[in-house]
């Protein structure tokens, strides 16, 4: 017998766009099926905005943060119809 688990958040930090784009659709089962993403890429911005999009995630929140030279990205995403969302 599998148990059901309820998935609330995901976070997915440190990597670069495209790194995050493909964990999510290697593994987009699991992706879709949690209440949140929580994604904080470095780099290919555009890239993973452009899979979030035609995968249907919807971007609810984006932010942008300095630290030194450096810019992160954090990106909050909701899945368009997880399994949990009753309409």
């Amino acid at each position: 017998m599998k148990k059901k688990i309820l998935l609330l958040s995901i976070i997915v930090a440190g990597m670069g766009g495209d790194l995050i784009s493909e964990i999510i659709e290697r593994s987009k089962h699991i992706a879709e099926s949690a209440k949140q993403l929580i994604l904080q890429l470095m780099t290919k911005v555009d890239n993973l905005r452009r899979y979030l999009c035609n995968n249907g995630f919807e971007i609810i929140d984006e932010n942008i943060v300095k630290e030194y030279n450096h810019f992160y990205f954090v990106i909050k995403i909701l899945s368009e119809n997880p399994p949990w969302c009753i309409r």
